[in-house]
């Protein structure tokens, strides 16, 4: 039989252990390894057997192994000789300092050195290691390693990433003089060095404080490159082991730092999360169709609209993965990139000027924690002047575009009708289902400029008058902002309201149709209503004007009233059953009080006349705003339609098990596979495994409103709250965002869907977030408290317009406040107070 290899021998067959098939493969990768031979497993024990274990043993080597040390050196040659056991220096166990290894090895002493190795791998210690991480007790017989050994005038060890703070970017070297055993086994500390990634030395620690360093700093920089070069060639950070022989640098051995096999690397880009505003429009779990479709539109959309702002090609290209990756799917949830955001507003001059609004807009209520926001650099004197040129030149864009924004928004609003107008869906095949959704992104994304535009002047005028509010009316009158943006006229999203009224005054007095309404019978309630044409009339109107108006109305996978308008039924008898006066929503005097504030300006006329542009525009482009995002309703209306007629098209062909299953499949997935440029054949397969994963976020704990993650997002341990969980505040009164003005004394009710869970005319609602499928609800209510939210949020605007009070961003109030609870709000002041049993008593 064959005792030894070569190093080239050993790669691939698991006999040789794991520690001799990293060498080779080090050796293969051009690392300087000195020469070495292995003793196969069973090899040596059979040399033992057969020459036995006399004084001469070292003279009686077989030929073989003599002539395999002769090819290592001179006769005067010495030899290390080490352990390759099986999942040794592997990924998960390393066997660090298990088994025995012999130094300085003459070659008359390989054999007894070789037996000393052996024995090592019998003791209790390696029984210990391995019943601790759970391997087979019985450990198998280790092959040998007879290595070359390098006289060494310094050696240590090397670690590519720092073993306690896991920093993937910190090179970790410890050296000491002559052979490094003494450093291996713990004996001795060493000159310590840590090396970042741009090779300079950021730290230094002697052995020995004044002592002449035992590496100089060229060195250091060398052996930092080996260990990088083996954590490269490894594919995970590395420990290795190094000697200096002369100038020349050996690697004795390497073997990954287990430590750091699944943990995240601190080094990681870091990424902030929130959910703040867009919870609003995609609350809870968000299928993966829907989220396909919204993360497409804000990159194409976004995209162009930097370009209409005169932002130059040269900078939007700077700024790889910026728009794709503006929204993030975690866990299922739909968050906002918080960084790529700012860095998107980064891109337009005056940045500091314009932050504060957008984080308004988007009612993120803390601002990035210090060292996360992207880094701008200090332009120097030229950079300063074409700044402030092209600042100057988008304030003209935007003052331009102001001027004839009112006819763009009816151009916008034209071009959707021409564009959702009804199609024959249920006689298209599948390829011209999805001709018409192409369609559909060519023809709406390029012109969604108007929406944006209108969003940076809502952003910007809104922001505007709190700040002139402040500033010329005091600092207690930043709340106006309230009473000054109510009263647009047009405002769409107050019609459903008024149409429901309309819809209660027809069935009012009719107790049984009242009642049947409020049932689950809807088959019933359908056959009844054909029988009353003015009311089926009426019905039909709302569910064709605002049947894609429904809870999670942005998600394709949510039920629209179309499919499901029970929520409209229940809301109509409500309504109903109330008297008409009660029923009818309360009308804001929102001129009144505008009359009212503007007296503050008598003896300043040009601050009378600003005050004025500011609120005029601020509250029409809150109501272009409402109006625009009632548009981007319809046009996922007509996506969900399209998708889940594709869904009938593939159920029907045995494609897909359900039609539903298109909602767990991208959009770019569906589109390649009819087109036949896909990866994917097998739809089912993708399907059950998306089911399973988010059957999985069903059950885990939501992530928090905010937090942070550091590295690959999809890491186990990416994620990291950032929050503090603030202290219950004390006593029964709690203070947040006053969003609409009025003061209600009233009973609680908690409402987690307007869609199973009652509501009684005169509640108090407190809600975790609204939108606008919950306008079923709004006319019901006598004030409304909702956890998330902005002063720009839907639930807040439409309590303005109904007069209804409201405070958002009440944290934690769900949990806070119980069914049946009495409490004042007052959306003024944006509190609300719990009556406590003295005060009710009293």
């Amino acid at each position: 039989m064959n005792f030894t290899a070569r190093p080239h021998e050993c790669v691939g067959d698991p006999r040789a252990g794991g520690k001799a098939e990293q060498l080779a493969m080090l050796a293969a990768g051009g690392l300087p390894v000195p020469d070495w031979f292995l003793v196969w497993p069973g090899a040596a024990d059979l040399m033992l057997r057969r020459l036995g274990r006399s004084p001469a043993l070292g003279t009686r080597l077989p030929d073989e192994v003599r002539q395999q040390l002769a090819r290592l050196g001179d006769p005067d040659q010495s030899f290390a000789v080490r352990s390759s056991a099986p999942g040794e220096d592997g990924a998960s166990s390393s066997f660090a300092g298990q088994y025995r290894s012999c130094l300085q090895v003459s070659a008359s002493q390989v054999l007894p050195a070789i037996a000393q190795v052996l024995a090592s791998a019998d003791g209790r210690d390696i029984e210990t290691y391995r019943r601790q991480r759970g391997l087979n007790k019985q450990a198998a017989t280790p092959a040998v390693i007879v290595q070359r050994m390098v006289a060494a005038r310094a050696a240590g060890v090397a670690f590519s990433a720092d073993p306690v703070s896991g920093r993937r970017g910190i090179t970790v070297i410890s050296a000491v003089g002559g052979i490094g055993d003494k450093l291996v086994n713990g004996e001795r500390q060493g000159d310590c060095w840590q090396v970042d990634r741009q090779d300079r030395i950021i730290a230094y620690q002697p052995e020995v404080p004044g002592a002449r360093p035992v590496l100089s700093d060229d060195e250091v920089l060398e052996v930092a490159v080996l260990a990088r070069r083996c954590a490269a060639l490894a594919g995970c950070p590395q420990d290795i082991e190094w000697a200096l022989e002369g100038k020349l640098l050996w690697l004795l051995q390497s073997r990954a730092i287990t430590t750091l096999k699944n943990a995240r690397d601190p080094d990681g880009r870091v990424a902030i999360w929130d959910n703040s505003n867009i919870v609003e429009s995609f609350s809870g779990i968000t299928g993966p169709l829907t989220f396909s479709v919204a993360r497409t539109a804000y990159s194409h959309a976004y995209r162009n609209f930097m370009r209409v702002l005169g932002v130059s090609e040269k900078t939007i290209a700077g700024c790889p993965g910026l728009f794709d990756e503006m929204l993030g799917l975690i866990h299922g949830r739909v968050y906002y990139n918080l960084i790529n955001w700012y860095r998107l507003l980064a891109m337009i001059p005056g940045f500091r000027f314009n932050r504060g609004f957008m984080e308004q807009m988007m009612g993120v209520g803390e601002t990035l924690p210090a060292g996360a926001l992207p880094a701008v650099k200090e332009p120097g004197i030229v950079g300063r002047f074409r700044g402030a040129v092209s600042l100057v030149r988008i304030c003209l864009r935007l003052v331009a575009g102001l001027l004839v924004h009112r006819r763009a928004v009816r151009r916008f609003h034209a071009r959707l009708e021409t564009v959702l107008a009804p199609l024959p869906l249920a006689q298209l095949s599948a390829e011209e289902l999805i001709d018409v959704y192409q369609s559909l992104q060519q023809e709406v994304i390029p012109s969604w400029r108007t929406p944006l535009a209108n969003d940076l002047y809502c952003m910007i005028f809104h922001g505007a008058l709190r700040k002139a509010s402040t500033s010329w009316l005091g600092p207690d009158s930043a709340r106006l902002d309230n009473l000054l943006v109510r009263g647009a006229e047009g405002l769409i999203s107050t019609e459903p309201a008024r149409q429901l009224q309309a819809l209660a005054a027809l069935v009012r007095g009719k107790p049984a149709l009242i009642k049947l309404l409020g049932s689950d019978n809807r088959y019933e309630i359908r056959a009844r209503i054909g029988a009353l044409p003015a009311l089926a009339q009426a019905i039909d109107a709302y569910l064709e004007r605002f049947g894609d108006r429904c809870v999670g109305e942005l998600k394709l996978e949510s039920k629209t009233l179309r499919d499901d308008p029970l929520p409209l039924f229940r809301a109509i008898a409500s309504l109903a059953d109330m008297p008409a006066q009660k029923a009818q929503a309360p009308q804001a005097n929102w001129q009144g009080d505008f009359t009212g504030i503007l007296r503050a300006f008598v003896g300043h006329p040009l601050r009378r006349i600003v005050f004025r542009l500011l609120a005029g525009q601020a509250r029409a482009r809150i109501r272009d705003r409402e109006n625009l995002r009632f548009e981007r309703t319809r046009v996922y209306g007509r996506v969900r339609a399209l998708f889940v007629e594709l869904g009938r098209r593939l159920e029907n062909t045995g494609i897909l098990e359900r039609a539903n299953d298109v909602f767990y499949l991208e959009a770019e997935e569906l589109v390649r596979f009819v087109r036949g440029s896909g990866t994917h054949a097998d739809l089912r397969s993708l399907v059950r495994q998306r089911r399973y994963e988010y059957r999985q976020w069903h059950e885990q704990e939501a992530p928090p409103r905010r937090f942070m993650s550091i590295g690959v997002v999809g890491h186990p341990d990416a994620l990291e709250t950032i929050e503090t969980p603030a202290e219950p505040a004390a006593g029964d009164m709690r203070t947040a965002i006053a969003c609409s003005p009025g003061v209600v004394t009233g009973r609680v009710r908690v409402v987690k869907d307007p869609r199973t869970d009652r509501v009684e005319p005169g509640d108090i609602v407190v809600a975790e977030q609204t939108d606008p499928g919950w306008i079923t609800v709004f006319p019901l209510v006598t004030a409304l408290i909702v956890e998330r939210g902005s002063l720009l949020s839907h639930s807040a605007i439409v309590a303005r317009e109904l007069g209804i009070p409201a405070v958002v961003g009440l944290a934690d109030a769900c949990n806070w406040l119980r069914d049946g609870d009495l409490v004042e709000v007052d959306g003024k002041r944006g509190t609300v107070q719990r009556k406590v049993a003295e005060e009710l008593a009293a």
